[in-house]
């Protein structure tokens, strides 16, 4: 375990704890794959209380974690999240904005990457998803991105159309083992996707997987760092030669 794993840990069970003994919502900033992960393993132990995950977008890969919940509690939760609309001053000098050029813009404001969750871009316009308590600071604060000068505004939700596009793909595998579909959506060696999981790249619905001979199930939701992610749909037949055929989903 790293010093960062530890830190995690202790700070999961401390707020899990004190949502147990004061019957109050508890939640963490935005969490990357390797975080959920480290809270899945602590569920699975019963070390914490299962956790409620929410990201703000169908399917966010960074979301808060959330101890408690209403029938312990007597109170519904509504999460502190929010999405913010960056927009160009001017659409004539805009320029076309990436995920790279947004989050170093915010990371510039010396904003903490625990409150910021999933970016879209679309164009010259870019959304963040971030905790509501830093709404106001980059609505105020973050006026320029690259060479751009940007308006801010909270928005009560992404435009139909922005996010994730997700491209539906067919591929030959040998079997539904994840490591398998890995090698075919990748064109990888077998040997290579199973590199990936004793690498600790792999994660499936957001939990770490070590054990490349595991099945996927229909709709989950593969990433593979330093690859991508899909969504696993399914076999749809088989080749001549009997070989199976599955389709994917393909996050672009």
């Amino acid at each position: 375990m790293n010093g960062d794993d530890a830190l995690l840990k202790k700070r999961l069970k401390e707020l899990s704890d004190r949502s147990r003994s004061r019957g109050s919502y508890e939640a963490t900033g935005f969490l990357d794959l390797a975080s959920q992960s480290v809270l899945h393993a602590l569920e699975n132990s019963g070390e914490v209380s299962p956790a409620a995950l929410y990201g703000g977008t169908e399917n966010a890969e960074r979301v808060i974690a959330v101890f408690g919940n209403e029938e312990t509690n007597g109170y519904e939760y509504f999460p502190g999240i929010c999405c913010i609309r960056i927009s160009p001053r001017s659409e004539k000098y805009g320029e076309e904005l990436s995920h790279r050029d947004v989050l170093g813009a915010l990371m510039s404001l010396g904003i903490k990457r625990e409150l910021i969750g999933d970016l879209f871009t679309d164009g010259k316009t870019a959304y963040a998803v971030a905790l509501a308590s830093i709404a106001e600071y980059i609505e105020k604060n973050l006026t320029s991105v690259r060479h751009t000068d940007v308006d801010c505004e909270r928005i009560d939700a992404l435009p139909q159309g922005v996010g994730p596009h997700i491209r539906e793909q067919c591929y030959i595998s040998a079997s539904e083992r994840l490591d398998c579909i890995i090698a075919a959506v990748y064109n990888i060696s077998r040997s290579a996707a199973k590199e990936l999981f004793e690498k600790e790249r792999v994660y499936v619905r957001g939990r770490l997987r070590a054990n490349a001979g595991t099945d996927a199930k229909v709709n989950d939701v593969v990433s593979v760092r330093g690859l991508g992610k899909f969504v696993f749909y399914g076999p749809v037949g088989e080749t001549k030669k009997g070989r199976l055929k599955i389709s994917v989903g393909l996050y672009e």
